[in-house]
């Protein structure tokens, strides 16, 4: 790639780790990585280091797939922790998949970029040892923690503004509804690759095929199923002997996330024995289950691609001893298909939720969760079985809604147009049994932080009889005033002056005013107590 070589730029703070020993390769091994070692060494890859470095790491090695040859890895786990990091922002894998037109998916083509030049100053940063010696890296390896950031960034200016493209870091698939379209936006990519000195493995190249393995999932003209790789290693994979076997066997099963329809029931006979106090015990019924979970896993549904002007639907659903569930469809020739589903557990704090509380949160937490689907959507249905919450969601304003944390999950759904449908339980079974078998704990952005609600209130809940100029005298006394100058600022942080505010912090938000913000207290105007006689 033309420009700059890449180059490891280090914290201040940097402490130098070299290991003195070759970490032992078992005797099968040792003439294959040799003959490895001397061919990266010819073809410019690595070269031997023979001066003395104050960096050196060990390698790692582990047999290929349907190979005699071996994956060398080094291990630059000590030096990662050193690196600063560029942290330019990329899609996952799945986005990447999902944002596809549905109508585009015909053709495919599918590029692999090579490795990029090492900055001669960062070489002997990546010196490594082996049985035959040290070597440093010529060409950046990606086990490199910054390597993926920076390409991604240059990447991203190589096929900014071209159509048809998804990449996920060095992998590029070309996709078009016609052989003559993709021929034209193959051309274009690789016009731009030439002018910006980027090279190809064609090796790994795929021609206009009409499906393709992309970032961890199969694609077809009739949709998204997980690598067939991923679907043979759950079909091939032996019985777990112990609680650490059982939690590979978890982890293997997770990567079928975007899927958790499939996941929950299936595994559920499992999750007694990953308890810690409880006895590993593999019965009969345990190995049935296993061998039917394995079926059922290694051939997922086929989700499909999204599409703007398709009928979409959100079926979401909350229980109280379980969790949360979700599933987004849209109708497909006269048939709701799925598009995404997900599910996670309830947090302590959740799980004292009232009924219709724990409701508006399973569709608030779907909503987030499908936020790129959803957000900009002209309209959707909601789709839930608790009918206390229709009227509420149709046809209360936030401000005839007294239950101050239902005002609050309200605040959160205004950036979607929807109008919620009440459905029975029994028509309700997918996302019901989602919410009654979830599969992932809730993370720190599930805790709905309140930086979208903010966006979404900015100033609707200031009162209409206030005026500009009134509210650009509060902001003054706002700024003026110790106490809530701490609350605007750490409202998340209990410091002594603002402890008062602790108990209250769920009703703070922030309003914008102009070019500047004042806080409100459960959508109203809040004074200063020093300015308290004037307003």
């Amino acid at each position: 790639m033309k420009g700059d070589a890449f180059k490891i730029n280090l914290k201040p703070d940097v402490q130098p780790y070299a290991q003195a020993k070759a970490r032992k390769i078992p005797i099968p091994y040792m003439d294959q990585l040799k003959k490895q070692l001397d061919e990266i060494e010819r073809l410019g890859v690595i070269s031997v280091h023979e001066e003395p470095s104050t960096w050196c790491h060990p390698i790692v090695i582990a047999p290929k797939k349907d190979s005699d040859e071996l994956r060398i890895c080094i291990d630059f786990t000590h030096l990662n922790k050193f690196i600063r990091r560029e942290f330019h922002p990329s899609n996952s894998p799945f986005e990447a998949v999902t944002s596809i037109p549905a109508e585009e998916l015909k053709y495919f083509c599918k590029f692999d970029a090579r490795q990029i030049p090492l900055h001669p100053e960062s070489r002997p940063l990546t010196c490594f040892i082996t049985p035959f010696g040290r070597y440093v890296c010529n060409r950046a390896a990606f086990g490199i923690s910054s390597i993926s950031e920076w390409y991604n960034r240059r990447m991203d200016n190589v096929v900014n503004g071209l159509q048809g493209i998804r990449k996920i870091v060095d992998d590029v698939i070309v996709y078009a509804p016609t052989l003559s379209a993709l021929k034209k936006r193959v051309h274009a990519f690789l016009d731009r690759c030439s002018t910006n000195g980027v090279t190809l493995k064609r090796s790994k190249s795929q021609i206009a095929v009409t499906e393709a393995d992309f970032g961890g999932f199969h694609l077809s003209e009739l949709g998204i199923q997980c690598s067939s790789d991923l679907l043979k290693s759950i079909r091939n994979f032996p019985r777990p002997k112990n609680r650490t076997d059982l939690r590979s066997w978890f982890g293997l099963v997770n990567q079928l996330g975007h899927f958790p329809q499939e996941i929950t029931q299936v595994m559920e006979p499992f999750r007694p024995l990953l308890q810690k106090n409880s006895c590993y015990l593999w019965s009969p019924e345990h190995e049935q289950a296993f061998n039917a979970a394995k079926r059922r896993l290694s051939s997922p549904p086929v989700l499909t691609y999204f599409a703007v002007n398709r009928p979409t639907l959100l079926a979401t659903d909350a229980s109280r001893l379980h969790g949360l569930g979700f599933v987004l469809l849209q109708m497909v020739d006269g048939v709701w298909k799925s598009v995404q589903a997900g599910s996670r557990f309830l947090t302590p704090t959740e799980s004292r939720y009232a009924m219709i509380e724990l409701e508006a949160l399973g569709a608030c937490w779907a909503m987030k969760k499908c936020d790129m689907f959803l957000r900009g959507l002209p309209h959707f249905k909601l789709v839930t079985d608790h009918r206390p919450l229709i009227p509420i969601l149709n046809s209360k304003g936030i401000a005839d809604v007294e239950n101050p944390r239902l005002q609050r999950l309200m605040m959160k759904m205004l950036p979607y147009t929807f109008t919620a449908e009440w459905i029975k339980g029994k028509g309700h079974l997918a996302a019901d049994a989602l919410s009654r078998f979830p599969v992932d704990k809730p993370c720190l952005e599930d805790e709905l932080c309140e930086l979208h609600a903010e966006a979404a209130v900015n100033v609707h809940f200031v009162d209409k009889s206030t005026t500009a100029s009134q509210l650009q005298e509060l902001f003054h006394h706002q700024q003026a005033d110790d106490t809530l100058l701490k609350v605007i600022q750490m409202r998340n942080e209990v410091e002594e002056e603002a402890r008062p505010f602790w108990s209250i912090r769920h009703i703070l938000y922030m309003a914008s005013v102009g070019e500047n913000s004042i806080l409100l207290m459960n959508g109203k105007l809040s004074s200063p107590p020093s300015n308290k006689r004037k307003h």
